[in-house]
């Protein structure tokens, strides 16, 4: 699934490839996994696009080295947005 996020300068692209959200159960007594809840994300970002003061592209693409350094600057940041999304897209699906 991709899904698009943006972040300080960049538009980004990113490919979730790995994702568990499963809630808590409190009167499980299995694994304190399954009492607390597990959340798992694992992301590989495909495309960005880079704006410069003004809003206008700096640059753009898919070449691997720059994902790579923005990916790895921006881990937590780029995380956190896709389950901002992600919790969003459900709560948004809960009330329908």
């Amino acid at each position: 699934m991709e899904v698009e996020i943006e972040l300080d300068q960049f538009k980004l692209t990113v490919e979730i490839t790995h994702l568990i959200n499963d809630a808590p159960d409190p009167s499980c007594r299995d694994s304190a996994d399954d009492c607390r809840g597990t959340r798992e994300l694992e992301w590989v970002l495909v495309y960005a696009v880079e704006y410069d003061e003004n809003g206008r592209i700096k640059q753009c693409g898919s070449l691997q080295p720059w994902l790579y350094d923005i990916a790895d600057k921006y881990n937590s940041e780029i995380t956190d947005a896709i389950w901002a999304k992600y919790d969003a897209v459900q709560e948004n699906t809960d009330e329908n």
